[in-house]
């Protein structure tokens, strides 16, 4: 059985799948303890993501993603499974 740490790493290389074949050349930040699981950039534009293996999303988690964002100007979204395990991807504003 797959621990948390297994599920949450395989969650992130699906995002980061889904962002690679749009075009976006992406990078992990695993094991950075930072509101930012993966950074992309495409045609001059960089977004972050926070991927959640879970549906329960903190309300904690959105705050240090806007900051973060508001902090080096650029658009984070979290994704997350809802749950009937279907991915979710919501712009954090």
């Amino acid at each position: 059985m797959a621990t948390n740490y297994e599920r949450g790493r395989a969650f992130e290389y699906r995002i980061k799948s889904l962002l690679e074949e749009d075009g976006w050349y992406c990078w992990r930040t695993p094991a950075s303890k930072s509101p930012v699981d993966i950074i992309a950039v495409k045609n001059g534009k960089f977004i972050v993501v926070q991927a959640k293996a879970k549906s329960l999303v903190a309300n904690r988690d959105k705050l240090q993603l806007k900051e973060f964002c508001e902090l080096v100007k650029c658009k984070g979204f979290i994704a997350y499974k809802d749950r009937d395990r279907k991915l979710k991807v919501e712009e954090i504003k």
